[in-house]
């Protein structure tokens, strides 16, 4: 039966199907190996050498859930990667072997560098999570230090159910492993809550099952919900009429892009210095309040939130449209973008498009630290004393180990230090904070 050889390169194989992301001589297809252009059940034997840690940990786990998507029942899989403690000591060595930082950092070369090392222990974890079966893992370190891991598709359900949800979310485009590999680890516990909802389905019943997958799923993105509903119906786990309205609701969340919108929500609210984590919580309450609305009209209790949530977030602007998947990394990232925009402004005096950038970017991030010093400047360049004094307040919460620097810029703010003001009125790049 067939043999797929993933990330063949230039190494063909003759009788197997030789695979890789780039057009080399080595391969007769082109394709991602996240999204293998093959059948599901269709391969007997998938091999991978050296691939894996180009991926990093959480692209490993759906890399992983892909291959075993095309393997037969019982189809076998063989990965071989860099073997992570030997590596580390070979490189930490007095005189260490030529190829020693290679085997760690892997190559200055598209596609070449590498995102995660791995030892057994991690090998079996992501295995686990794709729904493989460890068969072995043995070490070789005759010529570098490297794991070769052997698996076979697994049968369970739990094992199951994990590997079609990563392949289910890849394929409904929530994430691109190799764009947003950082947000791949947020949808971990989504999954989980749908693999523990199913369990104590008998016990809690349907209704509760359904309200806890849409809770832990429509926060990162409505369409996980909506990919987990569609799978457990299609495999008889969740009875049809009653996943109905939940199913019909994650669909007109991701059509009113719900992401997009809890972003928005979350830029009205107080941004007070080293709250930004109280305020995600927050958040979180008023989005499960806010789903529960959705799925009672009429309940009079929560009626007020659902309209302050909707009245709050019917109008978004273009950064909240860039929150996709909504979770902490997102927004943090989301605020750097935003900070980088107001420097960019500033430093060409474009003041009034600058403070809109940098006092988003706070919003978003009350704990981001260059947004407000940007902020006090800004306000320093406007004539703006006490606003400016209210930001370095805020930043003396948020970096007390600054206190005598930014005491300086407080004293000159107010007029009490000698030189002139104009010293403190331009933008700051990262590279300056202290």
């Amino acid at each position: 039966m067939t043999t797929v050889y993933i990330g063949c390169g230039l190494d063909h194989r003759p009788g197997a199907i030789n695979l890789d992301r780039y057009e080399l001589a080595g391969a007769d297809l082109q394709a991602d190996a996240l999204r293998l252009p093959l059948a599901s059940d269709s391969v007997a034997r998938v091999e991978a050498l050296h691939l894996l840690e180009h991926l990093g940990y959480a692209g490993a786990i759906y890399a992983l859930a892909e291959w075993r998507r095309v393997l037969v029942p019982g189809g076998r899989l063989l990965v071989e990667t860099p073997d992570r403690g030997p590596a580390c000591r070979a490189a930490a060595e007095p005189d260490p072997p030529a190829p020693a930082l290679h085997w760690l950092f892997g190559l200055p070369l598209p596609g070449y560098a590498h995102h995660s090392l791995f030892d057994a222990a991690d090998l079996r974890a992501v295995a686990d999570r794709a729904g493989l079966d460890t068969i072995e893992i043995e070490t070789d370190g005759r010529e570098r230090p490297v794991l070769r891991f052997r698996a076979r598709k697994g049968t369970g359900l739990q094992a199951e159910l994990l590997a079609r949800l990563h392949t289910g979310f890849l394929a409904a485009g929530i994430l691109d492993p190799l764009a947003a590999p950082p947000y791949l680890a947020d949808l971990e516990p989504v999954c989980d809550a749908i693999v523990a909802a199913i369990e104590l389905l008998p016990r809690d019943g349907a209704e509760a099952c359904l309200a806890g997958i849409l809770g832990a799923a429509a926060r990162r993105d409505p369409r996980a919900a909506e990919v987990a509903f569609e799978l457990l119906i299609a495999r008889g786990l969740l009875p049809a009429a009653p996943a109905a309205p939940y199913l019909a609701l994650a669909r007109t969340l991701a059509a009113e892009a719900f992401p997009a919108r809890q972003a928005a929500y979350l830029r009205q609210q107080p941004t007070l210095p080293g709250s930004q984590a109280a305020r995600l919580r927050r958040l979180e309450d008023h989005v499960s309040l806010y789903l529960t609305a959705r799925l009672h009209p009429g309940e009079v209790a929560l009626d007020p939130l659902r309209r302050e949530f909707e009245a709050a977030t019917a109008e978004l602007s273009a950064a909240d449209g860039e929150i996709t998947f909504f979770c902490a990394g997102s927004v943090a990232d989301l605020a750097r973008r935003e900070t980088a925009r107001g420097v960019r402004a500033f430093a060409r005096g474009r003041l009034e498009r600058a403070g809109g950038h940098l006092g988003a970017a706070a919003a978003y991030d009350a704990d981001n630290a260059l947004a407000r010093w940007n902020l006090a400047r800004l306000a320093l360049a406007r004539g703006r004393r006490l606003e400016a004094l209210e930001h370095y307040a805020g930043l003396l919460e948020l970096m007390p180990e600054a206190a005598v620097a930014l005491s300086a810029e407080m004293d000159a703010a107010t007029g009490r230090a000698d030189g002139a003001l104009a010293t403190w009125c331009r933008p700051v790049e990262r590279e300056a904070l202290p």
